[in-house]
């Protein structure tokens, strides 16, 4: 029986993936496919993947993201499987998890961006291309995610922007962040197509909230 302790499952899987890459020993495989595997189970029952807590799914994205960029998973056939068991999970999670709770972790991911090529920074050029790909397929269901009420446009239009609040507007073309700017400006537009017009009215600036205290 999980009902209440899914975000706990979850936590102690992405803790066996986080220990499956250890810096200072090969690459645990047979850890990491069993967390994997186990956490596959998890997010293909969209009742379980639902229920987990946004802070679980917050820690799970991250190793994901993480793991995602290590060098090590291109050295070997076999570590190269559990790449492709991991870009799995990440689609099933993707699919299954509730959809509010990915919006707003991916789009605060953006907006910790760095402009670093360190494969084990967590926010960093190469990972938000990833996240972008990710915000990418689960916007294919906005207009499906908006009517069925399980994402809050005011709360969509909050979270981009206190991403673009992150950093002075200078700062995003001095650390070759333009690119983040343009989703949220694309996000914005598919916005607009979904509700009509009357969104330009009440959206956020790349200014910042216009009436904030």
């Amino acid at each position: 029986e999980l009902k209440g302790s899914e975000g706990e499952l979850v936590d102690g899987l992405t803790e066996q993936i986080e220990m499956a890459f250890s810096r200072d020993s090969p690459v645990d495989t047979k850890l990491c496919k069993w967390a994997v595997s186990t956490l596959m189970e998890v997010y293909k029952r969209e009742i379980l993947a639902k229920a987990v807590d946004v802070e679980a799914t917050r820690r799970l994205y991250l190793q994901l993201f993480s793991s995602l960029q290590e060098p090590r998973l291109r050295e070997s056939e076999e570590n190269k499987a559990v790449l492709q068991s991991l870009n799995q999970l990440t689609l099933k999670v993707l699919q299954f998890a509730n959809r509010a709770h990915s919006f707003n972790i991916l789009i605060e991911f953006l907006g910790l961006a760095r402009a670093t090529v360190d494969p084990y920074t967590d926010y960093n050029i190469k990972s938000s291309q990833v996240v972008i790909r990710c915000l990418t397929k689960i916007q294919l269901m906005l207009d499906r995610s908006i009517a069925a009420r399980e994402l809050s446009i005011p709360d969509l239009l909050t979270w981009i922007d206190d991403a673009l609040e992150s950093r002075p507007a200078h700062e995003w073309a001095a650390h070759n962040l333009n690119f983040i700017r343009d989703y949220f400006q694309s996000l914005l537009a598919k916005l607009v197509d979904i509700v009509g017009e009357t969104l330009q009215a009440d959206s956020l600036s790349f200014r910042g909230r216009p009436n904030k205290a």
